[in-house]
């Protein structure tokens, strides 16, 4: 008799639940974006599963179902997927003051983060996020971000690149980890004052914790599901080496302040450090310039520029190789423009009209970053009409941005006609979307851009790009993590 009367108790309790979880569930998705009804618990987490482990291809088929604004459950965690551009335009921009926050207390994973190592400038929110930023793009322009000054520091690191290929004659090599080196020196110049060389062991173990990191999406991991399972260690080995990369880089960056500390000379600022320095200096009373803030900026600018520049390298020189139509014309613009006897230069950029559309071919198709940095609601608001609750985590796909049909015809093919008009101007360049937008987009655009334009055709000036073997075809498969990831492979620089 009691067996029965706790099964009917059980029984009644789980219908109860069941009924108080729909009716919380219909009424809190009133008017909120579309998309797929959740289970009790685990939300749409299994339908994410039944799709494979590509994410993209699982979003991609989210969107045509219910349209480019949809939201999925995950466990306990909302979230709005924005996979068109001019809607996160207007999300990101016009409403920046909604949407301009990060989740950081609401994805576990970047709450274990901030405990751990801090927010610094990408993770920061209110007050101090807009300090933090605000004297981050001061110094970076009063360092010559975009002039003349770093236009040379990339050309020594691009004279290493060339150096390296003239010594290969020829044979198959694997170009990421110079790009790697040669763009994170780069980023070094500007923060640190120096450069390391190639074969520096501290540099290449700074360099291959952040690679790793880059290789995963923290957004997609278990624990920002299920929190709980924080206290399983099998479940935080993504979030354990996120906190690896930022303590290697933080330990580094802390003997180099050090060393600044000491040489600082208020009448002779020669780098970002020094210039934190300085700002912390004369900003003693405020809480947001203090020595483990400033240190976490550097950190955050290192580590987001260590990769990102070099991948969208990486996937040009791959694409150059499979489609040697495009590249046989880029060589022609370089030869009729610059020649090969002097150096590329920024202010060919104007004149390299084809090889810009190609740079913005190749961020469309092997784009930097496939989503946007998380966004959070930062009160109740909407979008376009949608109910957006506070605390809704907010993702732009823009890899699906870069390969809207609507705005790109044929977006899978490597075209790049298509920022050009029948005279040959550049048209549509505003349409690609690689560094985010609004007060969040990404602080190196410019510096990212400069290498580009510098790198890229200055190695084309000197080499043609091919496949090892023309029975061995460009594997330009997609690994996506923070990156959308280029297979490792071998290429072919012949001399020109």
């Amino acid at each position: 008799m009691l067996d029965v009367s706790l099964a009917t108790s059980g029984l009644v309790f789980l219908v109860t639940l069941f009924l108080m979880w729909l009716a919380f569930t219909v009424s809190r998705r009133q008017n909120e974006p579309p998309g797929p009804f959740p289970l009790p618990v685990v939300g749409n987490v299994l339908l994410m599963r039944i799709a494979g482990t590509d994410i993209l291809d699982t979003l991609r088929r989210f969107a045509r179902q219910y349209g480019p604004i949809f939201s999925l459950k995950l466990g306990q965690m909302n979230l709005v997927f924005i996979s068109d551009a001019k809607i996160m335009q207007e999300s990101f921009v016009k409403q920046a003051s909604d949407f301009s926050d990060r989740p950081r207390d609401v994805l576990p994973i970047l709450k274990f983060l901030d405990e751990k190592v801090g927010s610094g400038v990408i993770l920061s929110n209110g007050v101090a996020w807009q300090e933090l930023r605000r004297v981050s793009l001061t110094a970076m322009r009063e360092l010559g971000v975009g002039k003349k000054s770093l236009e040379e520091k990339v050309m020594e690191e691009t004279s290493v690149i060339l150096e390296q290929l003239s010594r290969l004659e020829g044979a198959p090599y694997h170009m990421k980890p110079i790009l790697s080196k040669a763009t994170s020196n780069v980023i070094c110049n500007v923060i640190f004052g120096t450069r390391f060389e190639h074969d520096d062991k501290t540099f290449e173990k700074l360099l291959f914790h952040i690679q790793n990191a880059f290789r995963v999406n923290p957004l997609f991991q278990t624990i920002n599901f299920f929190p709980f399972l924080r206290h399983i260690p099998g479940f935080m080995q993504v979030p354990n080496m996120f906190l690896k990369t930022f303590m290697e880089t933080d330990e580094y960056v802390k003997e180099l302040m050090k060393g600044h500390e000491a040489t600082y000379d208020p009448d002779n600022i020669r780098d970002f450090v020094d210039l934190l320095i300085e700002v912390r200096t004369q900003n003693k009373g405020n809480r947001h310039f203090t020595a483990t803030n400033m240190r976490r900026v550097i950190v955050d600018l290192f580590t987001a520029g260590s990769d990102t520049t070099a991948n969208a390298l990486y996937w040009a020189m791959l694409l150059m190789a499979a489609h040697p139509e495009v590249q046989r014309r880029c060589h022609e613009e370089i030869d009729s423009v610059v020649g090969r006897s002097r150096q590329v230069t920024i202010a060919d950029k104007a004149q390299l009209k084809y090889i810009e559309a190609t740079i913005l071919e190749v961020l469309r198709m092997g784009i930097i970053a496939p989503f946007t940095v998380p966004h959070c609601a930062a009160r109740d608001t909407s979008i376009r009409g949608y109910h957006i609750p506070k605390d809704t985590v907010i993702i732009g796909t823009i890899f699906h941005m870069n390969r809207d049909p609507t705005q790109f015809p044929e977006p899978d093919k490597f075209k790049p006609e298509r920022f050009l008009d029948d005279k040959g101007n550049l048209i549509n360049r505003d349409r690609v979307v690689s560094f985010s937008a609004g007060p969040r987009s990404c602080l190196g655009e410019i510096l990212a851009k400069m290498e580009l334009n510098l790198i890229f055709p200055s190695i084309l000036q000197r080499y043609t790009i091919c496949p090892v073997a023309p029975d061995q075809p460009v594997n330009l498969d997609l690994s996506v993590g923070l990156t959308v990831q280029g297979k490792e492979q071998n290429l072919v620089f012949k001399k020109r």
